[in-house]
């Protein structure tokens, strides 16, 4: 029952894809300040906290 697929509002889809993007801009920006030695704490307020 937990794997099966949930059908989602168009409202719904979109707030979900709008979440995964945030999540994915601050993993690319959490990743990018590790590879740069920048510390965590210098990009922390660009990070977009939900």
């Amino acid at each position: 029952e937990i794997l099966s697929p949930r059908v989602l509002s168009p409202l719904m889809a979109a707030w979900y894809l709008i979440l995964k993007e945030v999540e994915i801009r601050n993993l690319r920006l959490i990743l990018k300040a590790m590879f740069d030695n920048i510390s965590v704490e210098e990009i922390r307020n660009c990070l977009v906290l939900p």
